[in-house]
């Protein structure tokens, strides 16, 4: 089989949640003996690196460099004509001529769109291909901004994040209907899918190759805190935001000397340049894993979003208690009180910090549970084979219809 993935960022260095979760698809589809090409856009945040050496003989990857960057004039333009700034943003004729020549020198079985937002190329792909094409959303791209909006206090920016969630929920839809299949990445993604078109759906997570053991010991001594995300993702910052100012001087009240650690890449000014008693800013850290072995509890404030939190698979995985809102830990298999303690308001997600930090049991307990549960759940071989059967199931109808 062969496979072509159109990706609106390079899969490689997988250094953050879609380039972890397109890495995850390519090594799995890889593994089963399908020959994968990644047509990737280049731009001022993301730089490609090379195919890792033991991919070579199945992936091949060339990349077009855009500008990404927003500008208010374009960005006003396509918010009086009611079309997608972020949509607009990935056309090009370079991208264009790309997409085109991989189709006319190979016959694709599949052509999988990451996310939207290279949805203007379908007309091209069902022009020069008879490949199966199907959408794989990494999230409900439009819920990300309409949380966004409803979180947001000024009213200008408000409804303007409003409109752009509404732009996107239309083509979204739209674009999905127009594919042959969807594969979501979470159920709850996938029920959104199923109620907004007519197409196959099938839920598609991320996954972890678990062959061989994690190296960090589930044992938790540790009661520091930490949390781990690219900053230049809006939720994320949004939630880190809200932690520092209404969450962690609950939790450092009565003298409580606790500590708070902040990694990721894209750190902005006014966290760098903060100043919070008992939080230290790291910056981009050179390896996720050993920085989540030197701490103790993972938290996940995230008010917005969609889609699943790999951070937090990541971290089941680790062995390490998480504390994290509904809406962080959505459409992950996983039960509050078991593998994760969930909370919502700034004084329940502190009572929970401070019970984990109180009781190294409870940590200790909580992530060898996390841990077990992402092997059930989360092996990338499984879900891999998954993906394959939603393939040639949708190969198997189309051919039946002739």
């Amino acid at each position: 089989m062969n496979v072509l993935m159109l990706c609106n960022k390079p899969p490689f260095p997988p250094l953050e949640g879609g380039p972890m979760a397109m890495e995850a698809t390519i090594r799995g589809l890889a593994g089963t003996g399908v020959r994968v090409h990644i047509i990737a856009v280049e731009s001022e945040k993301y730089q490609a690196a090379d195919v890792p050496g033991e991919l070579r003989e199945r992936v091949s990857m060339e990349t077009v460099s855009l500008d990404l960057r927003v500008k208010r004039l374009p960005a006003l333009m396509n918010l009086i004509r009611n079309r997608s700034y972020h949509l607009a943003r990935f056309r090009s004729p370079g991208l264009q001529a790309c997409i085109r020549r991989a189709l006319a020198l190979r016959d694709y079985d599949i052509v999988q769109f990451e996310t939207p937002y290279l949805g203007h190329y379908l007309g091209l792909v069902r022009q020069e291909s008879r490949a199966l094409v199907v959408l794989r959303a990494h999230n409900v791209e439009h819920l990300i901004w309409e949380r966004l909006a409803r979180q947001e206090r000024g009213f200008f920016r408000r409804a303007y994040l409003a409109q752009l969630s509404r732009q996107l929920r239309r083509y979204e839809s739209a674009f999905a209907d127009a594919c042959d299949g969807v594969a979501a990445i979470t159920p709850s993604d996938a029920g959104w899918f199923a109620s907004n078109c007519k197409v196959p759906v099938h839920v598609y997570p991320y996954g972890r190759d678990l062959s061989h053991a994690s190296d960090i010991s589930p044992a938790q001594p540790d009661d520091r805190l930490f949390h781990l995300g690219s900053m230049n993702w809006k939720p994320n910052e949004e939630g880190i935001a809200w932690f520092l100012k209404e969450v962690w001087p609950l939790v450092r009240r009565d003298g409580r000397d606790a500590e708070l650690h902040l990694a990721g890449r894209h750190m902005p000014d006014w966290l760098r340049h903060g100043q919070w008693a008992g939080v230290t800013v790291h910056g981009e850290v050179p390896d996720a894993m050993a920085f989540m072995e030197e701490h103790g509890i993972m938290i996940v404030p995230l008010l917005s979003g969609s889609g699943l939190r790999i951070k937090i698979i990541e971290g089941m995985e680790a062995g390490r208690a998480i504390v994290s809102t509904t809406i962080g830990a959505e459409g992950i298999a996983l039960t509050d009180g078991e593998h994760i303690l969930l909370a919502d308001t700034p004084g329940a997600f502190a009572v929970r910090i401070r019970e984990l930090m109180d009781d190294a049991d409870l940590r200790a307990g909580l992530g060898l549970r996390a841990r077990e549960r992402v092997r059930q759940a989360y092996d990338n071989a499984a879900i891999t084979a998954g993906l394959m059967g939603f393939y040639l199931k949708m190969k198997a109808g189309r051919d039946s219809h002739g």
